[in-house]
């Protein structure tokens, strides 16, 4: 079994101490820790620091993985990548997670809404372009990855959510702001676990979809860390999601 600590929407500095205590309550001795975007408040890179700095000590040999979430802006990304090296930041790619039980593939993406913010809307008139062609784009990077690599198992990260299920908890009027499930359509069932965030207030954060297990592990959800165990003994749903 290959297990994956996961979480988002740490928004530091907001919830900075609640993913303190999180950390510090986290047991578990995973492959890789990967954090779902939105991991500062209103692009305020500097305030990564201390989530790395806390990850780090806990787990300095464990590669950190991550995706860009909506707070950390557009145009932004080599700053993050040039300022966190040690991060392995993903957008719309993909990274190998070696493994003693098998290799690992973890694609990476900002994630498509159904439909754009209205702030997104005036300010970013191409983005519902961009949110159309995300789903199928993404599915030819699953199959590439899987033909190419033919890993064990094929996990994808994106920010925003990949479904409606994983948004119960939120006002419905707004789950096209939250999510796209188009995304699920295509890939589920071609890779074994999909990881999101952006859904603060879900009461119901795990769903399947086919055989593809969804996570949002957003933290103000699920006020801890996230563990996602990787295995290919299917001993049911309930055990999935242990």
């Amino acid at each position: 079994m290959i297990v994956l600590a996961a979480t988002a929407d740490i928004h530091s500095p907001r919830y900075l101490s609640g993913f303190r205590e999180a950390m510090e309550e986290y047991s578990g001795d995973p492959k890789a820790f990967i954090l779902a975007g939105d991991i500062v408040e209103k692009n305020k890179h500097e305030y990564l620091q201390p989530v790395l700095s806390m990850i780090k000590e806990k787990y300095p040999d464990t590669p950190i993985i991550a995706v860009f979430g909506n707070e950390e802006y557009r145009g932004y990304e080599e700053v993050y990548r040039r300022k966190y090296p040690e991060i392995k930041w993903l957008d719309d790619e993909y990274t190998i997670l070696d493994t003693g039980d098998g290799r690992v593939a973890i694609i990476g993406t900002r994630g498509a809404l159904e439909k754009p913010t209205s702030w997104q809307a005036r300010n970013m008139p191409w983005i519902r372009r961009v949110y159309d062609e995300l789903p199928v784009k993404l599915k030819k990077l699953v199959l590439d990855v899987r033909e190419r690599e033919k890993p064990r198992f094929i996990v994808v990260v994106s920010h925003y959510g990949v479904c409606m299920d994983t948004l119960v908890g939120e006002p419905r009027r707004i789950w096209p702001y939250l999510a796209n499930p188009r995304v699920i359509e295509e890939i589920g069932g071609l890779v074994d676990v999909v990881i999101h965030g952006h859904a603060h207030n879900s009461k119901k954060t795990t769903s399947i979809y086919k055989s593809t297990r969804i996570y949002n592990v957003a933290l103000p959800a699920n006020k801890r860390i996230v563990e996602v165990r990787l295995t290919s003994v299917k001993t049911g749903i309930l055990e999935w999601f242990k």
